[in-house]
């Protein structure tokens, strides 16, 4: 991209999950130093992040075998694994039968999805199908008859804010809920496997719960418990847009409170002050899904600006071109407070904090599969202030698929794009107020976008100076 801080972030994170990989076979860990451990959280970042720069998918299904191969017989998927059977990773072992994360049950059941979509990996996906209807059901199980809602007491509480634990119905953990049986139910479908009806009606009835009784009118925005003790956190609210819980009208509500009242120099914080249930600091990884949630409602140059407020901080400081697990909201490392742990025991390089690189490639070059493989694919290149031109790839099956745009003066634009053979794509043009002008190979334009099946190399401009 065209400013070197936001170029610098993009292979930030990049670097941040290549030292955060390691084992043989090769899996995604949390940290490159601390804990070194396959987390399914975690890993719901750092597959993104794979998938749009070094495309190491074979590392997020290694790192999935390696989770499911812990599934309990009630179907619980412990939230952490070791990469290797050596007695310094016994610990991780004894850490997975002492706390239950149910979470990251609904995490495994995304990732399980998402490495489909972008691999079409059919074998791998079949090896992983049982094991996501047993983690399903899991869930499902926890779920309140009287009011659709999952309810955890302090035996399944244990959230990715250790130690921080959230009682009753926790609208994080709903939210998630209702995107893993979303996930569930496309892998099934697109598997050619029998789904059971009550996955998608208990997602109706659970979002339809979380938007009753989990948001506040008065203050417009998703609370984080039902519980005497709910506050409104970051992750809640985020949770609400990414997992299309929220009404379109709930999520701008809900992101513009984090705006106006949990922001700080460096970035949005957990919550306004430390509370039992969340501690308050800076999360790479909620504001990593902060960002997603701000592309789903059309605030791509606020999560640009948000990167560079952020991760661009954070690749200034030392060690430099990485990102962090924790910040304080002081710009230093965050310490685990709560568990008596000082800053060297929080994690410099971490998987989970590497969600712009992610973000900027969704945002800029705007490649995004719309079926398993990228068989079908959807093109929205974002113009951003402050960006004059980007370029990159996105790794497929078929081969990369490459996006270039550059802002021609006064007002103009010029947009280039190859897709490889195997794949159909939707480009859907930058909104301009000029006249969209196809330059080669002579096409019809219609509506501010175009469909295309490969292979098939396309350049557009608008009106402006210097387009040939």
């Amino acid at each position: 991209v065209s400013t070197q801080s936001t170029w610098g972030i993009w292979y930030a994170g990049v670097k941040t999950l290549e030292l955060c990989t390691g084992g043989h076979p090769s899996v995604l860990l949390d940290g490159s130093k601390r804990d070194r451990w396959v987390w399914t959280g975690d890993l719901y970042i750092e597959c993104l992040v794979a998938y749009v720069s070094n495309g190491d998918a074979a590392g997020v299904h290694n790192s999935l075998v390696l989770l499911a191969e812990g599934q309990e017989i009630d179907g619980y998927i412990p939230h952490c694994c070791a990469p290797l059977s050596e007695p310094c990773y016994a610990f991780a072992h004894k850490l997975s039968l002492m706390m239950t994360f149910s979470e990251y049950v609904t995490w495994f059941i995304i990732v399980a999805w998402l490495q489909y979509l972008h691999t079409a990996d059919e074998s791998g996906a079949l090896q992983l199908w049982p094991v996501v209807k047993r983690a399903v059901e899991w869930l499902i199980n926890l779920v309140s008859t009287k009011d659709n809602l999952i309810r955890v007491g302090f035996a399944h509480n244990q959230t990715w804010h250790v130690p921080d634990c959230v009682v009753g119905a926790a609208t994080d953990l709903n939210c998630l809920f209702v995107e893993a049986l979303r996930c569930a139910s496309e892998l099934g479908y697109n598997l050619q496997q029998s789904v059971p009806s009550a996955w998608s009606e208990q997602r109706e009835k659970t979002s339809n719960a979380i938007r009753r009784k989990l948001w506040n009118e008065d203050v417009g925005a998703f609370v984080n418990t039902d519980d005497s003790n709910g506050i409104i956190v970051q992750d809640a609210n985020v949770s609400a847009v990414c997992c299309d819980v929220a009404t379109y009208e709930q999520g701008t509500r809900a992101l513009d409170y984090l705006d106006n009242y949990l922001d700080s120099k460096y970035g949005p914080i957990t919550s306004a002050k430390n509370h039992p249930t969340m501690s308050s600091y800076i999360s790479p990884f909620a504001t990593s899904r902060h960002l997603i949630a701000l592309e789903k409602v059309g605030r791509t140059s606020e999560a640009v600006t948000l990167i560079r407020r952020l991760w661009g901080y954070m690749v200034t400081k030392d060690p430099t071109n990485v990102f962090w697990e924790k910040v304080s909201v002081d710009g230093s490392g965050q310490p685990y407070d709560m568990l008596g742990l000082g800053r060297s025991f929080t994690s410099r390089v971490h998987g989970w904090a590497a969600g712009p690189t992610y973000s900027l490639s969704s945002i800029l070059l705007g490649v995004r599969p719309e079926s398993p493989g990228y068989a079908s694919t959807v093109i929205t290149p974002k113009l951003i202030g402050g960006v004059d031109w980007a370029q990159g790839i996105t790794p497929t099956p078929h081969g990369p698929i490459e996006v270039s745009w550059e802002k021609k003066m006064p007002l103009g634009w010029k947009l280039d794009i190859e897709i490889p053979k195997g794949i159909k794509a939707r480009v859907v043009f930058p909104e301009s107020e000029t006249q969209v002008w196809q330059l080669s190979p002579p096409l019809k334009v219609t509506d501010q976008y175009v469909e295309l099946e490969g292979p098939v190399k396309m350049t557009w401009g608008t009106d402006c100076e210097d387009v040939e």
